[in-house]
């Protein structure tokens, strides 16, 4: 499948079993990757009645497309998706930095989280595996000093998706936090991290090839956002300008 690694990474954290699955090259190609592809993958793993927002059967899905990690221009790109826990509806969020390319590189498309831990946990993404580690010494922290203590354990390129307290308090709204820096994003259903009590997640990619292409395929946000940034069609400050206003700060490359 071109595109797609061709494996999923299911985590039960009830349990501790992690199972490779492979993806579907028929559902693939009909669901295009992302939030789409994860609607699919929940539905096949849940009826209704559907699992309340906190039960543990309800999946938290983290998914790439099959242009994430190559040069199309946006492309660096995954989604999370789950039932919300403010709304009790479907739910998503789409991130872009650096996740996606280290996701492919390390092995999946994506992720599928099941269960709840007994404790604070991390997942360790790495070589086509999981590794479920013991995250108590992070509990507590916020998303820099959880970013900073996760690169301090795997290595400086290691990227993270990661909680704070609002998500351990299970605050309804809290967002999952990736990297740090001036590509620093935030993403809804942090509450669903808490929940699961998975602390935080570490993605770290072993099979990049063209280092020519690294910086390119890791960069996530485009250059053309600068420009787009001085259009009219821009709004900033809840559309109080038609223009972002600050855009001359925003590191991009």
């Amino acid at each position: 499948m071109h595109g797609y690694v061709g494996k999923l990474l299911e985590v039960d954290l009830t349990s501790g079993v992690v199972r490779d699955l492979p993806l579907d090259a028929a559902v693939a190609r009909d669901y295009i990757g992302g939030s789409g592809l994860a609607a699919r993958l929940y539905l096949d793993r849940v009826t209704a009645p559907y699992p309340e927002p906190f039960d543990p059967a309800n999946p938290l899905i983290i998914l790439t497309g099959p242009v994430a990690g190559h040069l199309v221009p946006g492309s660096s790109r995954f989604a999370v998706c789950t039932r919300s826990p403010l709304t009790g509806l479907w739910g998503e969020s789409s991130g872009g930095g650096y996740l996606a390319p280290a996701l492919k590189a390390a092995g999946c498309d994506g992720l599928i989280i099941i269960g709840k831990a007994a404790r604070p946990v991390y997942l360790l993404v790495q070589d086509g595996s999981v590794v479920i580690r013991d995250a108590e010494g992070l509990w507590g922290k916020d998303t820099y000093e959880t970013d900073a203590a996760l690169k301090r354990l795997h290595g400086k390129q290691a990227r993270t998706l990661s909680i704070g307290q609002a998500g351990e308090r299970l605050v309804r709204f809290a967002a999952a936090v990736h990297d740090r820096g001036p590509r620093r994003r935030a993403y809804r259903h942090g509450r669903g991290y808490g929940q699961q009590e998975p602390e935080g997640r570490g993605g770290r990619g072993q099979r990049s090839a063209d280092r020519r292409r690294s910086r390119r395929r890791e960069a996530g946000t485009p250059g053309g956002a600068v420009r787009a940034g001085r259009q009219p069609d821009c709004p900033d400050l809840s559309r109080l300008w038609d223009r972002w206003q600050h855009v001359h700060r925003f590191p991009h490359g």
